[in-house]
Parts: C-alpha cells; sequence; structure tokens
C-alpha cells in the first residue's frame, strides 16, 4: 500500500497515512504471531518493548485464557515502530481507532485510554471488527477480491494468517501438540 505524504496543514492525508501505516503493522503482526485477531489487537506498547529485546511475548489469549508465547518478528516489530512513531500519543494498544484528523482531542488525559470498558474514540483498542475490514481493504489492494468477492482462490482474513502460521510450523518439523 502506498503511503500518503503529509503536510502539517493537511489532516485528510495524516488521516490516511496512519490508516496505511496501522493496515501495514497490523497485516504483519497477523502473518508473523499466528495469534487471533482478538489477541493481536489486544496487544500492547510493552508487548513490543518485549519482543525488540528478544524475548517472547507471553500472553493470555482471549478467546482460551490459555496463555501462548510468540514473537513479532523483525518486519512487524518495525512495521509497528514506524506506526507508533506517526500517532505520537500515549495509548497503551498498537492498534487503535483514529480521530477524525488522525490526532488525540486536545482535552485527552493519560489516564483517558487505560480506564476498563472505554471503546470508541481515539486511542481506544482497535476493535477486532474493524481489523477484519482493513485485512479485507489490503486484499482488495493486493487484488484477491475484486467487487466483493475472491477473484484469486485464496481465502484472505485475519484468521487466515493464522492458518498459514501453523502450516509453516508444521512444515517445519514441530509437533502439533507445540504448535
Amino acid at each position: 500500500i502506498p503511503l500518503p505524504e503529509i503536510n502539517k496543514e493537511d489532516s485528510r492525508n495524516r488521516l490516511e497515512r496512519l490508516k496505511t501505516l496501522r493496515a501495514r503493522a497490523l497485516i504483519w503482526a497477523l502473518f508473523s504471531t499466528g495469534q487471533r485477531v482478538s489477541d493481536v489487537t489486544a496487544l500492547t506498547r510493552n508487548d513490543l518493548e518485549d519482543a525488540k529485546s528478544g524475548n517472547l511475548i507471553e500472553k493470555q489469549n482471549i478467546k482460551t485464557g490459555r496463555t501462548a508465547h510468540f514473537m513479532l518478528g523483525e518486519d512487524a516489530s518495525a512495521s509497528i515502530s514506524d506506526y507508533l512513531n506517526e500517532r505520537n500519543d500515549n495509548s497503551p494498544f498498537l492498534f487503535i481507532q483514529h480521530g477524525r484528523w488522525g490526532t488525540p482531542p486536545h482535552n485527552a488525559l493519560p489516564v483517558f485510554f487505560l480506564q476498563d470498558g472505554y471503546t470508541k474514540g481515539y486511542g481506544a483498542k482497535l476493535s477486532t471488527k474493524s481489523a477484519r475490514e482493513i485485512t479485507k481493504l489490503v486484499a482488495e489492494y493486493a487484488g484477491y477480491i475484486k467487487n466483493g468477492k475472491n477473484v484469486a482462490g485464496v481465502h484472505v482474513s485475519p484468521h487466515a494468517f493464522r492458518h498459514y502460521h501453523l502450516t509453516k510450523l508444521k512444515m517445519l518439523g514441530l509437533p502439533l501438540d507445540v504448535i
């Protein structure tokens, strides 16, 4: 996806640039981790720091409650860092909702992003529905989907990245109980 150039006066291009960087980072995270979309959208800045220091990320799966261990990989970490640098906010989540102009509201406090149950507005965690829509848009841009129909014979969804990742692990010889 081409990255729009921005100038400080052009809020529309800023928002498009943020959305493009978010889409790249999200796709890399789904591809490199093999985690469910709900678990990827719940990743935080602390998880990224663990990944950058070479540690496995250890998270409790939202759906199963089991602990998962995974890595982001260099490309995913770099892509997420590019996105975070462009955002310039203090939300703890890696993937967030953006406002109409792609900038935090002037009255936002650091605690604003941490409140339990807070689900809408700039800095809130990206919903799984939005992540699925982003994946579909990227698939359309890549030519896998045209006019809402799959034309490449490849199923594209956040969950398809999970299948791809697990298939690669199996091909590398990892036992199924480990996968």
